[in-house]
């Protein structure tokens, strides 16, 4: 399900194991992250995640700022707007539609104006969701009070057909005293308020804000993801799969000359369709981001300090804020200690001798690369996600920019003279006239022998499949 996270962390490095946590536990499509800390030289990343970010750079230490991270899943662009307070936004392009996510800072030595806010929502496109730590008090969505910032902001929504999306819970908790507050504050347009879910999320990290989630519950804003089929192999029964093979290949059609397209669709469903009766298909859904500190004496802490928040919510007893604030101390420790262990188990196989494919493995790895990330493109406004036409769309712009139509007169007129010819095979040379030669059945036989890739190609089938063929099959 597409959602949304908002979060106050109030620094991002400090908070990076938070970030991992909370991706893991709810594989967010998008966060929107306020006081980021960062500066103009960080370069901040989430494993499978773009970031948008702006900082503030009228300070002269890290301080405010604002970042959106979108899944690599879905197909994102930010959309630069004109203002003076910390603001972005990124459209997020859907099947059917697009949306604007709009993450926004304003502190509270910050002073703005209703003009300042309408000036943002007039350049969001039509449907769009304002997230963000607004500092703004209001007994409209749950402070004890209604203050000057709080009442600019029911006028914005008075005025631009807005609605808010909170429900009046308390978005923060003072660390100090442990008074809670609603600060934090979630904004849609009219056209898609109706699509939308708030809710607060039951952990409490190690931030004085309250995470917040956003869901969309319109099935119709999704992204359209490809994933190839994930076959059980573990469980195949091979020799069912290579007798149904043999007896329905002699219902084929003979391999013609003239369309080799044809063929190969005929056998590659053949196999398809033979694989799911004898194989199977397994559920292939994509894995949540794996955190390597974790262990259950962190998952047991976590547990108790969210039992211990949940209770001082409920009772605003001092004595029970002083539990929570040793829970979210311990946590800390156990956090650091953790990962403190699993960076020197994971570098201890590292040395000179060490085979270069699992360096380059492990460097992948910290760099959160994604090995199945899919590619998807923005044509003419227009979202292609499949594989073939994925490919089919870079092809046709590479020849566009490849075309003789670029040329001038005087180069197509002169260009004979600079071509090579196209066969440069040397007639005496054996070893180049073996280039040409026909595939043979033992070279074939001998490569799928060696191959041990499990990964199946856009037409969903692996090596071990084309493996276990019967004779007639290869």
């Amino acid at each position: 399900m597409l959602n949304i996270i908002q979060w106050n962390l109030n620094g991002f490095y400090s908070k990076f194991e938070k970030l991992q946590l909370l991706t893991k536990d709810y594989t967010p499509t998008i966060i929107c992250l306020q006081e980021t800390n960062l500066t103009n030289s960080n370069k901040p990343s989430l494993s499978h995640y773009n970031i948008y970010k702006k900082n503030r750079n009228i300070c002269d230490r890290a301080s405010g700022g604002v970042a959106i991270f979108v899944s690599q899943e879905c197909p994102s662009e930010e959309i630069y707007i004109t203002t003076d307070l910390e603001a972005i936004a990124v459209s997020i392009t859907l099947l059917h539609n697009k949306i604007t996510i709009c993450n926004l800072y304003l502190p509270n030595q910050k002073n703005f104006t209703l003009t300042d806010l309408e000036n943002i929502t007039h350049q969001l496109q039509q449907s769009f969701i304002i997230v963000g730590d607004f500092n703004s008090h209001s007994i409209n969505w749950g402070s004890y009070k209604t203050d000057t910032r709080g009442k600019i902001i029911e006028e914005l929504l008075t005025q631009d057909n807005l609605v808010l999306l909170n429900t009046s819970q308390p978005t923060r908790i003072n660390p100090s005293n442990g008074k809670f507050s609603a600060i934090d504050l979630s904004i849609s347009n009219t056209a898609l308020v109706h699509k939308l879910a708030w809710k607060l999320l039951p952990d409490i990290y190690s931030s004085d804000h309250i995470l917040i989630q956003i869901d969309f519950t319109d099935p119709s804003n999704k992204y359209v993801l490809y994933y190839p089929p994930k076959w059980k192999v573990k469980e195949a029964n091979w020799n069912l799969f290579n007798s149904l093979t043999e007896n329905n290949i002699s219902t084929l059609k003979p391999p013609s000359k003239d369309n080799i397209d044809d063929d190969v669709n005929q056998f590659t469903n053949l196999i398809t369709i033979t694989a799911k009766m004898s194989i199977g298909i397994a559920k292939n859904k994509p894995k949540r981001p794996r955190v390597p500190w974790w262990n259950d004496e962190i998952k047991i802490s976590i547990i108790n300090k969210n039992k211990s928040f949940k209770k001082y919510q409920n009772t605003h007893d001092p004595n029970d804020f002083i539990q929570l604030k040793r829970y979210r101390a311990h946590t800390r420790f156990l956090v650091k200690l953790s990962k403190t262990a699993s960076w020197n188990a994971y570098t201890s196989s590292l040395d000179t001798q060490t085979d270069p494919s699992l360096v380059w493995s492990k460097i992948k790895s910290l760099k959160g690369t994604n090995l199945q990330s899919n590619i998807q493109l923005l044509s003419n406004s227009e979202l292609i996600t499949t594989p073939k036409e994925v490919v089919n769309s870079i092809g046709k712009f590479f020849q566009k920019n490849s075309s003789t139509s670029n040329y001038d007169d005087e180069f197509l007129t002169n260009c004979h003279r600079y071509k090579s010819p196209l066969n440069t095979i040397d007639p005496n040379d054996t070893t180049q006239i073996l280039i040409n030669s026909p595939i043979t059945m033992k070279e074939l036989e001998m490569v799928l022998r060696n191959n041990k890739s499990k990964s199946p190609g856009p037409d969903g089938i692996p090596y071990i499949l084309i493996q276990n063929l019967p004779p007639n099959g290869i």
